[in-house]
């Protein structure tokens, strides 16, 4: 943490959060559906709201646990083989990992005539499993010419 006030809205939101995880998860899947994604779920706190960049790592430990709460219940509801998808995106800030999912939802939906449907199990972005190390993604992208 940067300064005492991050410290105070780390603590803020987390104890919003835990006065009532259910209200955030319901908001979280309303708004965004089951494409799952810490970054979004950071923006239901108004407190990271006021200032996005400062208050990032802040709001990341409450932002983390919506994310995963979600993922783990979505694994566990029993879906049909159809319906049960997961894609996890890896990469650094601005790799266009957002993109690159809203363009494969445009794709599938233009194959086969289907609209997205926010509850269809596509989920993305989900946090690594207990255990499993988190590496930070290196960009690998090879140019043909100079820049």
């Amino acid at each position: 943490m940067r300064d005492d006030e991050e410290q105070c809205v780390r603590e803020t939101v987390l104890a919003k959060l835990a006065a009532d995880p259910e209200t955030y998860l319901t908001a979280y899947r309303d708004r965004f559906g089951n494409v799952l994604n810490a970054d979004d779920a950071a923006s239901l706190f108004e407190d990271y709201n006021q200032d996005r960049a400062k208050y990032r790592a802040a709001a990341h430990p409450a932002a983390a646990w919506i994310r995963d709460e979600l993922f783990r219940r979505s694994l566990a509801e029993e879906k049909s083989p159809e319906r049960s998808q997961v894609v996890f995106t890896a990469g650094s800030n601005a790799a266009s990992k957002t993109s690159a999912i809203q363009v494969t939802l445009a794709c599938e939906e233009a194959q086969d005539g289907s609209r997205f449907h926010p509850q269809q199990p596509r989920i993305f972005a989900p946090s690594h499993p207990p255990g499993v190390e988190r590496r930070q993604a290196r960009d690998h992208t090879v140019r043909t010419a100079p820049p």
